[in-house]
């Protein structure tokens, strides 16, 4: 007897939801959807704005379309949601999604602007047994996830200093960065931030960290009105491992002696250089939920526990920067 096929639909159909908006995004939460169809039946969207519901529709006609989540879930059985909404929106929809014993959530970041929602929403998806996913991206890219069990298999030794680089502002950007950070080391402790300019509410911010006591880890800012830049530069013991070009590749250069300079060791010029494919992240993404949700995995690679170890350290930040 075929499976049923598991029921979605997306509640924002803008930019990363659609890829139709004012910004371009080469991965959105519809096309995974439409690359997993064999497991998957779309069902549809809520969307607040006519506007854009009716130029998502002018797109994709066959499809419902809704003007709130409560509409679209008093109209359709739905196992899947998708929040794609602006970040503030989120702890709230998130939160009647799971009231409405869904099966899975994937939810753009963060789950909540603030650590108190974020609890409630860990804490409320923990006792429904409900899984979320949400959507640091990197963390679901195949070679970003290689390079993590090499380091944790200790293939290149003990991690001996970090350094990151985030374009703007510490909050909307620098998470993805502290998230990641913590994907390969675990939690950082704060020691000290210097601020550049007013981040009353977001905005630049030299963050200065350490990772298992004594590894020491420096978060910094660059202006995008340069370039946009985002980059973690993770040294250890015998291997330089560079995340580059937003995730896109992974230089690695492993330690060799010195002949110029015995004993002394120096990082081979000619590293290893290694191309993501880093497109499939929201599809392996969207895939791991599923296979929570058939029982096929135990939970997933990216759950709210790990989304409130990063609001607690941007809280940790607002609290240093508010002194």
């Amino acid at each position: 007897m075929q499976k049923r096929k598991v029921r979605a639909a997306i509640v924002g159909a803008g930019d990363i939801a659609t890829g139709i908006g004012t910004k371009k995004y080469a991965m959105t939460h519809i096309e995974s959807y439409r690359s997993l169809s064999d497991r998957v039946e779309f069902v549809g969207f809520a969307e607040i704005s006519k506007e854009q519901r009716q130029l998502v529709k002018d797109r994709f006609p066959y499809y419902k379309y809704y003007e709130s989540l409560h509409a679209l879930l008093d109209s359709e059985h739905i196992d899947i949601i998708s929040i794609c909404t602006p970040d503030h929106c989120h702890e709230e929809l998130v939160l009647e999604a799971l009231d409405a014993n869904i099966s899975g959530l994937w939810c753009e970041k963060p789950l909540s602007i603030t650590l108190k929602g974020t609890r409630e929403i860990f804490q409320k998806s923990r006792s429904g047994g409900t899984p979320i996913q949400v959507n640091y991206f990197r963390r679901f890219i195949p070679e970003i996830i290689d390079i993590k069990e090499k380091i944790e298999s200790k293939t290149y030794g003990d991690i001996k200093l970090i350094n990151g680089f985030y374009s703007d502002t510490y909050i909307h950007n620098g998470a993805h960065l502290i998230d990641l950070i913590q994907f390969f080391a675990g939690a950082v402790k704060l020691k000290n931030v210097s601020t550049l300019g007013d981040v009353n509410d977001d905005g630049s911010v030299v963050i200065f960290g350490t990772i298992n006591g004594d590894c020491l880890c420096t978060i910094q800012p660059f202006s995008r009105k340069y370039y946009n830049i985002f980059e973690l530069d993770i040294f250890c013991e015998s291997a330089r491992v560079r995340i580059c070009e937003n995730g896109r590749r992974i230089v690695i250069y492993l330690v060799k002696n010195d002949t110029e300079f015995l004993p002394l060791k120096i990082l081979n010029p000619e590293p290893r250089t290694i191309l993501c494919n880093w497109k499939s992240a929201f599809t392996n993404a969207l895939s791991n939920l599923l296979d929570v949700v058939d029982g096929k995995e135990n939970e997933t690679l990216s759950k709210p526990e790990y989304s409130m170890t990063t609001i607690e350290f941007i809280e940790s930040i607002r609290r240093i920067i508010s002194c």
